[in-house]
């Protein structure tokens, strides 16, 4: 078994919510901060889910970061094979999320 603490992603969010991290086969990750950056010079809103984009999968909803500003998240999300981290914001190129964790494989 190897566990490798790193960067598990580094992407400019999409107006439409995707995948911006998903999960190798036959691995598990632990998220331990996510850190979301607006670049611009408006507020940015973003939105966070696991696994989907429906409602019930929501870790972080319509939250408004503001202008030239950065957020920390350090909840730690679980995550299985194939499970997945999905964003979205307000505006294309804008926003950049970062992701740390551990990934076990």
């Amino acid at each position: 078994m190897t566990d490798t603490y790193k960067k598990l992603s580094q992407t400019q969010l999409p107006t439409s919510a995707a995948a911006q991290y998903t999960v190798p086969g036959a691995t598990q990750a632990i998220i331990r901060s996510i850190v979301l950056t607006n670049t611009s010079a408006s507020p940015r809103t973003v939105n966070l889910f696991t696994d989907g984009s429906a409602a019930v999968n929501s870790i972080l909803d319509n939250y408004t970061i503001p202008a030239n500003s950065r957020v920390e998240l350090n909840s730690i999300v679980t995550l299985g094979a194939a499970g997945a981290i999905w964003a979205n914001c307000s505006a294309t190129v804008s926003v950049t999320m970062t992701i740390f964790g551990l990934e076990i494989s």
